[in-house]
């Protein structure tokens, strides 16, 4: 799923959750926080479990080892250093080649990773963020917009997501120009199959299309009859 796509199923979540309880506040941006705390989590610091050793105590360690050390010379009890390249137990081996070196770059790979697919997930979010923003300040406009190509429907007495998605394609359709209409219609069949009742992206699709005509009566994908038929089988 791209970032755009992303950003537009978590913006209709989050408006979905402001305008089905039809508050003026900006509720979506609780929604949001809470998504993103939800998939941000901040670690918690325990600090009861982080150990700080007491330099008396360390000093009297080494008086113990120091005294253990004159009564048991030779034995197993005497603490020995050994350097990095001399492991305990087998010959001594190139640093460059332990398993602790390529584990710690394995580490590192799946660490960039991550943080690759973490900032695309920020892009969303941010994305999101754009998209509630300007739809819920512009629902005045958006409105009286779609219940003109609603025909014999009321925008009041459909669905709550159903609502949603035509408001935030419409906003796109109205002031994205830069993202292609077909592809803006289409993803809000695919919201629609994903969210809403069976044949609402009918609706939606149909709804939609005729507005582009009002909107765009120029341009050329304007005039093409969009269907998206072939989603029924997924």
């Amino acid at each position: 799923m791209g970032k755009r796509s992303q950003g537009r199923e978590i913006a209709i979540l989050a408006l979905f959750s402001q305008f089905v309880c039809e508050a003026e506040s900006s509720v979506w941006k609780d929604t949001l926080d809470f998504i993103q705390a939800e998939l941000f989590p901040v670690p918690e610091v325990r600090q009861d479990v982080v150990f700080q050793p007491d330099p008396a105590d360390a000093a009297a360690d080494l008086i113990d080892e120091a005294d253990t050390n004159e009564d048991e010379v030779g034995s197993v009890l005497i603490p020995q250093r050994f350097s990095e390249s001399e492991p305990l137990n087998g010959p001594p081996v190139d640093p460059a080649e332990t398993p602790q070196d390529s584990l710690d770059e394995s580490v590192v790979e799946v660490s960039v990773l991550q943080d690759d697919e973490l900032s695309d997930l920020k892009e969303s979010l941010d994305f999101a963020a754009e998209l509630c923003e300007a739809v819920s300040a512009k629902i005045s406009v958006l409105d009286p917009m779609i219940q003109k190509h609603l025909q014999k429907w009321d925008l009041k007495r459909i669905g709550v997501m159903e609502k949603t998605i035509l408001r935030l394609a419409a906003y796109e359709l109205l002031e994205t120009r830069q993202i292609a209409p077909e592809v803006v219609i289409a993803e809000a069949v695919k919201l629609s199959l994903e969210y809403c009742q069976d044949n609402s992206h009918k609706f939606i699709n149909g709804v939609l299309a005729s507005l582009l005509l009002e909107i765009r009566p120029t341009d050329s994908s304007a005039t093409q009859v969009f269907d998206f038929g072939s989603y029924d089988e997924e």
